[in-house]
């Protein structure tokens, strides 16, 4: 091969590569982000109702088949079968009302991943039956977009306001000092 064909070979290449990154860029569509966090917003305003009505069912419904939910006080559950436990023990749990509110919804460019976060509050009897328990915290849940269009969960997370418990040690009072 001569100089002058490797360079028009070169060329060829070259010239051929950026067509084909143009005409894959040309097809695919611009991503309405706006859109896109307007429906993370009414999906994750349907997922508090179905939590709220205790819809078991329901709630499953926004996670992936891998989701990963990390709840507090709970080992990691991974995948639905392992998620379908950890909700049907909290929604067991007695008087229990659960809702939560978004804070800010975050799409990717690409328009397949988002996050959003915000705040939570719940309640629900003791197991003495006595006494009413209040919580309230912040979560954390990322989304992935799937092949039918539909937003789900991938990974679901919430944490507490309320301070840690005190450790038994520092809950009992010091001891008197002795006067001299």
């Amino acid at each position: 091969m001569t100089k002058l064909d490797v360079r028009s070979v070169v060329l060829t290449v070259l010239v051929a590569a950026v067509l084909l990154s143009l005409g894959g860029c040309a097809n695919t569509p611009p991503v309405n982000i706006a859109a896109e966090e307007t429906a993370i917003r009414g999906t994750e305003a349907e997922f508090s109702k179905a939590a709220a009505a205790k819809d078991l069912e329901k709630a499953l419904s926004f996670y992936a088949e891998d989701a990963v939910l990390l709840d507090q006080n709970e080992a990691i559950a991974v995948g639905k079968a392992a998620i379908r436990a950890s909700w049907t023990r909290m929604l067991a749990m007695p008087n229990l009302a659960l809702t939560w509110a978004v804070d800010k919804v975050e799409v990717a460019k690409s328009g397949d991943m988002a996050f959003d976060y915000g705040s939570y509050n719940m309640s629900y009897t003791d197991t003495s039956g006595r006494r009413k328990v209040e919580d309230h915290g912040k979560y954390a849940t990322v989304w992935k977009k799937q092949a039918d269009g539909n937003w789900r969960v991938v990974l679901d997370m919430s944490n507490t306001d309320q301070p840690a418990p005190q450790p038994a040690a520092a809950r009992k009072a010091q001891p008197k000092r002795k006067k001299r």
